[in-house]
């Protein structure tokens, strides 16, 4: 079949008849054909147009006039087909002020495409004005004469712009949380180590800034890399399994300085969709100052064990409500009860019976609500095994609970039984002086008047005898004075001493344990460097009272078997021995004439003395041993008392017996400088002799000479 075009006119003749027919047949075939195609191609885009997914719109001329568009592009504009053969700003007036207008012209104009991602846009939707968000490519559509219009392809991304900005909102959030985290925070990608996203924390810790990012960690910190963190971290990335530290020592690099930290860290292996290893996190705590206060209150808690040692206290409570008592090993070993027994009706038992009411009063009245709540009072006690008596003087303080009610009387004691006996001695010592010198006054003045009456017949030697007796008159002034200072010392050293600094300490007591006062550490170290001065001074003068009361003459001189005094130090000392696992050895000790007193006080000294400036590295190892000598047809006991502590030179042999000698500073051991110096003292008392022998680093021996019998 062929298309064809036939077209003809009828003409006539002059006279008005119908003459006939003329016209054309056109071959039109291969138009129709293409016309055909044409509509067969526009029927196409048409339907591509309206089944495409993606909305599509077909603006006309510079106006953009909307003369096609799918289902999709119209529910986008929020519009109906009504709008097609409308201006685009007539039909979507809203976009006016949005810039979409020029982009379309000036693409109309150039013939270049545009193309918007993610791009916000305000459009009448569902009778109200929506954002949203699209996709959008701006075509230009080419014809014979130049650009006839502009194709524009659109997909909304609304909810996923939304989802995204969600996204990146927590991400921030996460991000500013990890920044602002108290725990240092990083990763480290790949097996080298690479750091990314370290937070503020871990620059911190690292001493760096945030150059560090996308460095490998050894580069970045090459002081880590003797340390045990860089093999932790390869375990980690090689084995996959987290690893977690508590405490671990490590250097790190403070303005040029590496400076010792303590961490608490953990690494966790990071794993991709494969389950292998891609980076680590490390999440790490700088907790050096926990640690080193922990150091501190344990090196504290030390000090204060050793000084009770030191200063062989006991400690004790008592429960307010409950009279239950509780107390430490050392108040066992005085009154011999079984530590099980916590009545403290079973321990007034062993109170001296004149002593047991004021003591049962004192503790009630500082249990005792609104009371000043301070228990100080001096006691004997009867051991209900040995039967031993002891002076015991102890002190305490009651606790309050939050509402201020008495909780528990919580305090010490300590043994001055010797203390009071020395005191004593004293105080016999010096009215046996006083007697003495009153019987030396009455000698003189019997003897001066045997001159007065010798110068009435001896008239020659009248002036020299007067100018003897002018200067037995001075010596007995001088004695007298004497006299009076010995007796002002005893009054001062007993009293006027000792009870200020009693005071003292009981204040200090006070300031420490008040709730109200809030001090700084700074302030409590100074309360410790006080009351530790205040311990010192009443050593001091403990030691100065034991070392004059060596002038007495008349300590009682009786049969002193060696081997229990040693056995009844040991006991004593049984606290101290055991914390530095010292070994005490002797056998065999002889029994030798002299003042009990004395003689324990001499052991106790050498005794302690090895114990106190003994070896850090090794137990005390301390050894008495004795043998009987002969001189000058004298019956002696060489007895030898050898340590392994830290010795001396042999230079100092001497010179450790003077009083108020040190050879180490009181920082590193405690004492007075008196104990060896009373040694001595005792010794001479029993007319014999002491020396020492030493070597630095390797011990020390006493060597001590007693007569067996005293002359």
């Amino acid at each position: 079949m062929t298309w064809c075009r036939a077209a003809g006119d009828p003409y006539y003749r002059e006279d008005g008849s119908y003459a006939g027919y003329a016209g054309f047949c056109m071959d039109i075939d291969e138009l129709v054909r293409q016309q055909q195609a044409l509509a067969y191609s526009e029927e196409r885009f048409r339907n591509i147009v309206e089944q495409s997914p993606m909305a599509i719109g077909l603006l006309r001329g510079r106006d953009m006039v909307v003369e096609l568009g799918n289902d999709a592009i119209f529910q986008i504009w929020g519009k109906t087909r009504a709008i097609i053969g409308k201006q685009l700003l007539e039909a979507l007036p809203e976009i006016r002020d949005q810039g979409f207008m020029s982009l379309l012209q000036a693409v109309y104009d150039s013939g270049k495409p545009f193309f918007g991602t993610g791009v916000m846009a305000r459009l009448e939707r569902n009778g109200r004005l929506e954002e949203g968000y699209f996709n959008y490519a701006y075509t230009p559509i080419h014809s014979a004469g130049g650009v006839s219009g502009v194709m524009v392809l659109a997909t909304e991304v609304t909810d996923l712009v939304l989802a995204r900005k969600a996204i990146e909102e927590t991400a921030a959030k996460l991000r500013a949380v990890v920044d602002f985290a108290p725990a240092a925070i990083a990763l480290f990608i790949g097996p080298d180590l690479v750091i990314e996203m370290p937070n503020q924390a871990f620059l911190n810790i690292a001493g760096k800034g945030r150059e560090i990012t996308g460095k490998p960690l050894r580069a970045a910190m090459p002081e880590l890399v003797d340390q045990p963190f860089m093999e932790l971290l390869d375990n980690v990335y090689r084995t996959g399994r987290p690893y977690e530290a508590v405490g671990m020592p490590g250097d790190i690099m403070e303005n040029g300085i590496l400076t010792r930290h303590f961490f608490n860290f953990s690494y966790i292996p990071l794993l991709d969709a494969e389950g292998k290893v891609y980076a680590i996190l490390d999440v790490t705590i700088d907790v050096t100052a926990d640690i080193l206060n922990k150091k501190q209150l344990e090196e504290s808690e030390a000090f204060l064990r050793e000084a009770i040692e030191v200063a062989e206290l006991a400690t004790w409570s008592i429960e307010a409500k409950t009279n239950k008592l509780t107390y430490s090993r050392r108040m066992y070993d005085w009154y011999g009860i079984d530590p099980g027994k916590n009545d403290i009706d079973a321990v007034f038992e062993l109170v001296d019976p004149d002593d047991r009411q004021r003591v049962a009063d004192a503790i009630q009245k500082a249990l005792t609500a609104g009371s000043d709540g301070i228990f100080d009072e001096e006691f004997t006690i009867k051991s209900l095994t040995t039967g031993r008596k002891r002076i015991v003087h102890s002190q305490g303080k009651t606790l309050l609970d939050a509402e201020g009610n008495p909780l528990k009387l919580v305090g010490t004691a300590q043994d001055i039984t010797v203390h009071r006996q020395l005191q004593l001695a004293l105080e016999q010592e010096i009215q046996q002086r006083t007697e003495e010198l009153d019987a030396s006054n009455e000698e003189i003045r019997a003897a001066n008047e045997e001159i007065q009456a010798a110068n009435e017949q001896l008239a020659a030697a009248n002036e020299e005898l007067a100018a003897t007796n002018e200067e037995l008159a001075q010596s007995n002034e001088n004695l007298s004075a004497s006299n009076q200072d010995l007796q002002q010392f005893a009054h001062v050293a007993s009293h006027d001493l000792k009870e200020p600094l009693r005071k003292i300490k009981t204040f200090l007591s006070r300031l420490e344990t008040d709730d109200g006062n809030l001090y700084s550490p700074k302030s409590r170290g100074f309360l410790e460097k006080i009351n530790h001065s205040v311990n010192r001074m009443q050593a001091m003068i403990e030691g100065v009272l034991n070392y004059s009361r060596m002038n007495y003459n008349g300590q009682k001189i009786e049969k002193v078997p060696l081997g229990p005094i040693l056995s009844d130090i040991t006991v004593d000392l049984e606290v101290l021995i055991a914390e530095k696992k010292a070994v005490i050895t002797y056998n065999d000790l002889p029994e030798i004439e002299g003042s009990p007193i004395l003689l324990y006080q001499l052991f106790y000294n050498l005794v302690i003395n090895a114990l106190k400036f003994s070896a850090q590295d090794r137990p005390p190892h301390i050894t008495i041993t004795a043998e009987p000598i002969w001189r000058r047809n004298i019956h002696f006991y060489q007895i030898e008392v050898a340590d392994n502590g830290i010795g001396f030179d042999q230079v100092h042999a001497e010179k450790i017996f003077n009083t108020f000698t040190r050879l180490n500073t009181k920082d590193q051991y405690e004492g007075t400088g008196l104990g060896l110096a009373l040694c001595r003292k005792i010794v001479l008392r029993h007319h014999g002799a002491i020396e020492a022998i030493g070597e630095k680093g390797r011990g020390a021996r006493f060597i001590i000479l007693l007569p067996k019998h005293h002359p």
